[in-house]
């Protein structure tokens, strides 16, 4: 199975930021990745483009995102509500 593409992790964590926001239980993941989610959000908004290193950052919070919701990082996720659904 292919992993999900680095622009198809942008959009979901930028999904999940807009929608997820306020919700305590989320909290101390967005503090704690406060430069992934921030900056997966302005690379799928197209407000800025992203070299090696900072793609580790999105990278990074992808995989605690994806280990916070119990699923495989490496799988191929369509969305977050997808993602979500499969709590």
């Amino acid at each position: 199975m292919d992993s999900t593409p680095f622009s198809k992790q942008c959009e979901i964590m930028a999904d999940a930021l807009v929608e997820l926001a306020g919700i305590s239980v989320w909290e101390d993941l967005f503090a704690d990745y406060n430069l992934g989610f921030p900056l997966a959000y302005s690379v799928h908004h197209e407000y800025a483009e992203v070299n090696a290193d900072g793609a580790n950052f999105i990278t990074d919070a992808w995989s605690a995102f994806c280990k916070a919701l119990n699923l495989d990082e490496f799988a191929n996720h369509d969305s977050l509500d997808s993602m979500l659904a499969d709590l």
